[in-house]
């Protein structure tokens, strides 16, 4: 049943179903109009029922999935509405997982420049006390 549906909207849109609605448009409404004027091109009153009712049909047919399109649409916005929350806050968690990384790596950068520095310092009286012990 859910291919049959899915297929309507496709054959509505058909050119065979334009050909068809454009048909009717012109016997049922210009011919109909002309044969106010020419009574003997009037369509028959049976043929203008049928031929009306099947365009009602399909009318409330259009009508029906072109409402049930919208539907669909505003649900699958809705959804990605969602998501992008979503994702926007698992952006903002990885913006502070890198700014706390980030504080991390700078404060293990100074502990290494204050060690660097401090053997530095070492050296310098190692190198200073072996030039004592030379003279």
């Amino acid at each position: 049943m859910k291919k049959f549906l899915d297929k309507i909207p496709v054959v509505l849109s058909s050119d065979i179903s334009i050909f068809i609605f454009l048909f009717l448009f012109v016997y049922l409404f210009l011919i109909g109009v002309i044969g106010l004027f020419v009574p003997a091109l009037a369509p028959s009153s049976n043929m203008q029922l049928v031929l009306g009712n099947y365009t009602n049909v399909t009318s409330a047919l259009g009508a029906a999935i072109s409402a049930g399109a919208a539907t669909a649409a505003h649900t699958s916005v809705k959804r990605l509405h969602i998501k992008n929350d979503e994702l926007q806050e698992s952006m903002r968690n990885l913006h502070k997982k890198n700014d706390r990384l980030n504080d991390s790596i700078n404060e293990l950068q100074d502990k290494h420049d204050k060690v660097h520095e401090s053997l530095e310092n070492l050296h310098k009286k190692i190198d200073k006390i072996s030039s004592n012990q030379k003279n």
